[in-house]
């Protein structure tokens, strides 16, 4: 990508972040979590359309899309402000973080920018819905917003699994992390 598309390219985001779904002790892709991750997006998409769901107003998804993507944000920095903070205690102390700590560290980052990248590309699906959607008025004079057109539901659907997924392993991995410097705080205590 030219230079001027550099500052944007988030080829790197999606990269290291499908690079987090491998078997580490194997240094092989984990095909349940590809499946995971990619092929039960597509599996429900597949039948919210072939049961005739359609998705008529996206404004409450937008909001709440928006304010996942926000969170997420936020957990990126304060990521962020860990990292830093794990390289000045190896200074203080002398002593290097562990590989697993850094692993994880790493792979959470790759997994929170994701996940940030999707609630954006997300946001934008659904207020690209919300300029195109339609409504008309039924006979008592109430509004009534018309369906989105079919592909715009079908990649509503995908994008909110595939979100609501890496939802899931962030927290897992949230949880881990902070399990490990519990572990540690209390050693250290003890």
């Amino acid at each position: 990508m030219g230079a001027r598309m550099s500052k944007i390219d988030v080829r790197d985001i999606i990269r290291d972040h499908f690079a987090t779904l491998r078997n580490n002790e194997r240094n092989r892709p984990a095909w349940l979590d590809w499946f995971v991750f990619v092929g039960i997006p597509i599996l429900v998409t597949i039948g919210v359309m072939i049961n005739g769901f359609d998705v008529h107003n996206g404004g409450s998804l937008l909001s709440a899309v928006a304010i996942v993507g926000g969170l997420f944000f936020a957990l990126l920095i304060l990521l962020l402000e860990a990292a830093m903070h794990t390289s000045e205690r190896a200074q203080d102390s002398g002593v290097p973080p562990t590989n697993l700590r850094l692993q994880i560290l790493r792979e959470l980052k790759a997994n929170v920018a994701y996940a940030v990248l999707v609630s954006v590309v997300t946001t934008t699906v659904l207020a690209i819905a919300e300029l195109s959607a339609s409504s008309h008025f039924d006979r008592a004079g109430h509004e009534v917003a018309e369906p989105l057109p079919k592909w715009l539901t079908a990649t509503t659907v995908f994008l909110l699994v595939h979100l609501g997924i890496t939802l899931l392993m962030v927290l897992k991995r949230m949880y881990r992390v902070l399990t490990h410097e519990l572990s540690d705080s209390e050693m250290v205590r003890h």
